[in-house]
């Protein structure tokens, strides 16, 4: 199962680790927020799910798409973490390069 890892401490804040962190088609997938709080996870640009289901919370999880070879394999996402004292920190515009995150399917 690829864990897709968030967090508040990294910078930019949102996706940990190498983007687009690469998947393969088929597998499993979940999201995982590091620190306390929650977590909301909304696909930008079309869905990578076998389900094309776009929004996701902390241990939500999907199966990724087959694609065909004509079919989308990048997907960038941003994140909407709430902290324990209620403070939203939204991340993933697409027009700020690096935040949020992205993967890709086809390990």
């Amino acid at each position: 199962m690829a864990e897709i890892r968030i967090s508040y401490n990294v910078n930019p804040k949102g996706q940990v680790g190498a983007r687009p962190q690469k998947i393969a088609p088929g597998e499993e997938c979940t999201f995982i927020l590091l620190e306390p709080g929650k977590l909301e996870i909304t696909f930008i640009d079309g869905s990578p799910a076998a389900d094309d289901k776009l929004t996701f919370e902390h241990n939500g999880k999907f199966t990724a798409k087959n694609p065909g070879p004509q079919d989308q394999r990048s997907f960038q996402f941003k994140c909407k973490m709430t902290d324990p004292q209620g403070k939203e920190v939204e991340v993933g515009d697409p027009n700020v390069p690096r935040s949020g995150g992205e993967i890709e399917i086809g390990k």
